[in-house]
């Protein structure tokens, strides 16, 4: 596949983008480019190289839901700028 003006013109009208010259003739060599590394990676054969593994087709050990720490409530009420019976007072939000 290759990248012609005709191309390049219908793309830039799609994405609403506008172009100088001198872009222009940089884009297309960059997607040239991009084009001729893709058909490079294309022809390497990989017919020896087994698949990757699935992380989805794993399964995952649960580890049991335990309690690890004790809360202060009070303590970290205290740090708190306003508190009325034991709940956080917040400026309204509107």
């Amino acid at each position: 596949m290759s990248l012609d003006s005709q191309l390049l013109d219908h793309l830039l009208f799609l994405s609403r983008m506008e172009l100088s010259e001198n872009e222009r003739k940089l884009i297309l060599q960059d997607f040239e480019r991009t084009l001729a590394m893709i058909d490079v990676m294309h022809a390497a054969n990989c017919d020896s190289v087994p698949p990757l593994e699935n992380p989805v087709s794993q399964t995952l050990e649960l580890r049991a839901d335990e309690q690890t720490e004790e809360v202060d409530r009070e303590a970290l009420q205290q740090m708190a700028p306003e508190v009325t019976n034991g709940l956080y007072r917040v400026p309204r939000v509107i």
